[in-house]
C-alpha cells in the first residue's frame, strides 16, 4: 500500500518514502542501535558491552540499564521523530504504511509510538517482484 516509508534496522537504520504514484522520493541514514553500542563502549573509559533486550524502564537504575535504555529508547525516539517529519514533508493525502525490517527491527519498533509493520522478508520479496517483471 502507498505511500510507505520503509525502515531497515541493522548495523546503519535507513528510512526510505516511497510516494503514493510508487516513486522512490529519498530517504536518511542514521547509526544503528549496534553503532551507537561500539561507540559508547570503544569510546568511554568505563561502559562495558551490553546484551540488547527491552529495558525494564525508560529510567534506568544502574549503568547497564540506563545504557539499554538510551540505545533502545534512543533509537526508538530517533526513528519517531524521523517518521514524524517524512509524513509532513510527504505531503500525501493519507498517512504512509510504515514497514520495518533489518535485525533490530522487531527488537526496536515495538518501543516506537508509530504503528510499524514487521516484515522480515521485504528484501526477498521485493527481489522477487523485480525478477518477474524482469522475466
Amino acid at each position: 500500500s502507498l505511500p510507505a516509508v520503509i525502515i531497515d534496522i541493522g548495523t546503519a537504520a535507513t528510512v526510505t518514502a516511497v510516494n503514493g504514484r510508487g516513486a522512490y522520493i529519498g530517504g536518511c541514514i542514521l547509526p544503528g542501535p549496534d553503532t551507537a553500542m561500539q561507540g559508547l563502549k570503544d569510546r568511554t573509559a568505563l561502559l562495558p558491552a551490553i546484551d540488547y533486550g527491552t529495558p525494564a524502564r525508560v529510567v534506568g537504575k544502574d549503568t547497564v540499564g540506563a545504557m539499554l535504555s538510551g540505545i533502545m529508547y534512543g533509537s526508538a525516539g530517533a526513528l519517531d521523530g524521523i517518521l514524524d517529519r517524512f509524513t509532513e514533508e510527504m505531503g500525501e493525502d493519507r498517512a504512509p504504511v510504515i514497514l520495518a525490517t533489518g535485525g533490530m527491527g522487531r527488537i526496536i519498533t515495538p518501543l516506537c509510538r508509530h504503528e510499524i509493520l514487521i516484515d522480515d522478508n521485504l528484501l526477498l520479496r521485493g527481489l522477487g517482484l523485480i525478477w518477474r517483471e524482469n522475466q
